[in-house]
């Protein structure tokens, strides 16, 4: 069962655009509060949906962790509506936490749809000679040796991910970089990517 904080938030920056209300449950949702604003963001929900769907999974993602890490504070990263929406807009290191977790849940689920093969926009990640490289996909772990192991041969497309989270998390925000609270939360975001 989903709180009533994955509904209700109610923020600034790309959470108002992005999120809104109901919270990107509907990934309809991102794509109508994304037309305003045009751009890239728009276009992917009009050309590719699965990526919007995969973000709405991060976002949810990163609120679910939020909760399991704050529950045992007086704040759990839940709240109802304007209330949530008023603590997020404040310079508090929950906001903070908020806005690294988010910008983590997005990159995590992007980066794992790509490596699942849910995404066609991205997938294997060549190694550094040009083709997956053979020799680790022939050369088991020496501990596993005497058990059934078997290469998958796919790395993660952690780059397709991150430039996701960064495409939707961080586009307004970009915009006015000289709002010191721009800055800080662009920061927060990028500490949650790494």
């Amino acid at each position: 069962m989903e709180s009533e904080c994955h509904r209700k938030i109610v923020k600034t920056g790309w959470r108002q655009s992005v999120m809104g209300s109901p919270l990107v449950m509907d990934p309809n949702s991102i794509c109508r509060r994304s037309k305003p604003s045009g751009g890239a963001n728009n276009e992917l929900c009009q050309t590719q949906p699965e990526i919007i769907q995969e973000v709405a999974k991060g976002a949810r993602l990163g609120m679910r962790e939020c909760q399991h890490q704050f529950r045992h504070h007086r704040w759990n990263c839940t709240g109802h509506g304007k209330n949530l929406g008023k603590i997020l807009q404040q310079d508090i290191r929950e906001t903070a936490f908020v806005n690294g977790i988010m910008a983590a849940g997005v990159l995590h689920a992007v980066t794992r749809a790509c490596s699942q093969g849910d995404l066609l926009q991205c997938g294997c990640v060549p190694s550094s000679s040009g083709g997956l490289n053979e020799q680790a996909m022939l050369t088991p772990n020496p501990a596993l040796q005497d058990q059934h192991w078997e290469w998958g041969g796919c790395g993660d497309d952690v780059d397709f991910g991150y430039k996701i989270s960064r495409q939707f998390l961080d586009t307004r925000k970009r915009k006015g970089l000289s709002d010191i609270r721009s800055l800080i939360d662009l920061h927060n975001n990028e500490a949650g990517r790494l």
